[in-house]
């Protein structure tokens, strides 16, 4: 269990700081490193999770997000899980191996008791990995694969760049997310 302060929208339109305590994550893994950003439906915008620069999560959420109104705004957080911890309760795909430990959980609270966990138009997620990380790893087999409670997702519409170290791709759904490769 964590806390995290959030700003939670009245009916006046107005914010009133809260304190939001969210239950764990999958396979009780701890959160290593998190951060988050208040995002306007209206603007769109952008959150980072970064560790060793460039190494790290990058989140561009695109304008109308979410196009319900009592959606027009969001909590995002980008939350590292403790890679150990997590893969001792969830198997990883056959065949497939945790690019060092990019293993993150994300959500976009839109009140304290109100998660958003689907979209109107796709995120884009960007994951910088450093070049040990791959080095015993086929690097042009990197994806991103999201976590649906039982099964491991392929997110399609990936970019990968291997002379940036980045992979992007888009999602239309939150959950865990992770970078994985084949083996050499």
């Amino acid at each position: 269990t964590y806390k995290l302060e959030v700003e939670a929208n009245t009916e006046q339109d107005s914010y009133n700081h809260q304190s939001l305590t969210t239950a764990s994550c999958n396979g009780n893994a701890p959160v290593v490193s998190q951060n988050f950003a208040q995002i306007e439906a209206t603007t769109g915008g952008k959150v980072q999770l970064k560790e060793a620069p460039p190494k790290g999560l990058d989140l561009d959420v695109p304008v109308n997000f979410a196009t319900s109104s009592a959606k027009r705004r969001a909590n995002f957080q980008l939350k590292k899980l403790s890679r150990d911890q997590y893969l001792s309760a969830i198997s990883l795909p056959s065949g497939r191996i945790l690019v060092g430990d990019h293993l993150y959980q994300l959500m976009a609270l839109t009140d304290l008791s109100s998660d958003l966990t689907s979209f109107d138009l796709p995120i884009t997620l960007t994951i910088t990995y450093l070049p040990e990380e791959v080095s015993t790893l086929n690097e042009n087999s990197l994806i991103i694969y999201r976590y649906d409670s039982s099964v491991w997702h392929a997110l399609s519409d990936c970019q990968l760049n291997t002379s940036n170290r980045t992979i992007t791709c888009t999602t239309t759904q939150f959950s865990d997310f992770a970078l994985l490769a084949e083996p050499l």
